[in-house]
């Protein structure tokens, strides 16, 4: 299945628990015309997360208590 978006992720919390923004505004005719033809046909879409800034999202997520840095160098463990 193909890529059809990619989406900027926000990390927070909220109430004390981690929070996931994914949202985008869609103006491009093709992509939409897509997404509703899979909606009309239930058919699922596939969605592409990411980060505007990887590093800056993890030190951020780290100062939220949200991940820890693992014992091997780029592993990170979920708190949760």
């Amino acid at each position: 299945m193909e890529t059809l978006v990619s989406i900027p992720v926000i990390i927070s919390k909220k109430n004390g628990y981690p929070l996931i923004e994914i949202r985008k505004t869609i103006t491009d005719i093709n992509i939409m015309k897509k997404i509703l033809s899979c909606a009309f046909r239930g058919v699922p879409i596939t969605i592409m997360p990411q980060f505007t800034d990887k590093m800056q999202s993890i030190n951020s997520m780290i100062e939220k208590g949200i991940i820890h840095k693992g014992e091997k160098e780029g592993e990170y463990n979920f708190v949760f």
